[in-house]
């Protein structure tokens, strides 16, 4: 009895102690991702001249936007599936179609607002200057991001 009370717990620590590491080297991860993105950020943050400050503005206003921005997004995918499974019917209610197409629509006009807005707060943190060399880096983050993907691309067109 004692033999197999110990060996269920034998079998127990052996389950248990993968996931403990994984989930210590996760956090290991994470810990290091986050001080390289600091590292990244304090870079960028002196490359564009801005102050802590700003930074931390320019953050939130981030943060708030993609909170935003997800709830639309959210909305617009129900909305698009309802739509779809509207039309998967062969006899169509025109006005429910209609009902959908048009609340799309809606939420589509609030992400340009919600855009509009995200660049008028940025006008109100940064100045001129600053503003436009924030817009250089992040055409040249798109750029790098969009060459990265490109080499993927051409990486899986050569696979056999």
């Amino acid at each position: 009895m004692r033999q197999r009370t110990a060996q269920a717990l034998l079998l127990a620590a052996l389950l248990v102690a993968p996931s403990g590491m994984i989930g210590a080297q996760q956090r290991f991860e994470t810990a290091q991702f986050k001080r390289q993105d600091e590292k990244e950020k304090e870079k960028a943050r002196q490359k564009i001249g801005i102050t802590v400050q700003q930074q931390k503005a320019i953050e939130a206003v981030f943060a708030e936007t993609e909170k935003q921005e997800k709830a639309i997004r959210s909305r617009l995918r129900s909305l698009y599936h309802d739509l779809q499974n509207l039309y998967d019917a062969y006899e169509i209610d025109e006005r429910q179609a209609r009902a959908l197409r048009d609340e799309i629509a809606t939420q589509q006009q609030n992400l340009l607002t919600l855009y509009a807005n995200n660049e008028n707060k940025l006008r109100r943190i940064l100045n001129r200057e600053q503003f436009e060399r924030l817009r250089a880096q992040m055409k040249a983050d798109r750029e790098r991001t969009r060459h990265q993907h490109h080499q993927e691309e051409r990486k899986e067109e050569k696979k056999p």
